[in-house]
């Protein structure tokens, strides 16, 4: 069952396993990236 789940979702998740490098920097980036989306729509959502 779970060789089938992964093997049946392969076309979704495998493009995501090439962007993980295993550098923390990386994710770091993301999550400030991330966050700062967030906080913007949130200040531009309090705007009306």
């Amino acid at each position: 069952m779970y060789w089938g789940f992964f093997d049946a979702m392969k076309r979704y998740y495998e493009p995501t396993v090439h962007a993980h490098t295993g550098i923390v920097n990386d994710y770091l980036i993301w999550l400030l990236a991330l966050t700062a989306v967030a906080g913007i729509a949130v200040f531009v959502a309090g705007l009306d």
